[in-house]
């Protein structure tokens, strides 16, 4: 399971706006969706068979989309990571928000 630091959930503005539509990204074409999901498969197979003692704790600098899915794939893995964030939005270049309007922004 993915864990923010208490700043970074803090931070994370959680009655901004609605949650955006999540597209269906798990189907035949998008080979790099597929991909993803047999690495996170294979990862969390590997967990299971990890002793308990090689499992890590991990802090990781940044919460945009290398730090999140490096912290993804960690947890996949059997370890507790950990994402600070100084940013108030998670997500890096590749944020999005919604305006007054209705209209989404992404800033990537």
């Amino acid at each position: 399971m993915l864990r923010l630091t208490a700043a970074a959930a803090a931070a994370t503005p959680r009655s901004r706006a609605p949650r955006r539509p999540k597209p269906n990204l798990d189907v035949p074409s998008n080979a790099n969706y597929q991909a993803a999901k047999q690495l996170s498969a294979a990862l969390a197979a590997n967990a299971s068979r990890t002793p308990a003692h090689e499992k890590k704790t991990v802090l990781i600098i940044g919460g945009g989309l290398a730090g999140l899915s490096c912290g993804k794939y960690l947890s996949d893995a059997g370890h507790a990571p950990t994402i600070v964030e100084r940013a108030k939005m998670l997500g890096g270049k590749v944020s999005a928000w919604q305006d007054a309007d209705g209209d989404w922004i992404e800033t990537g």
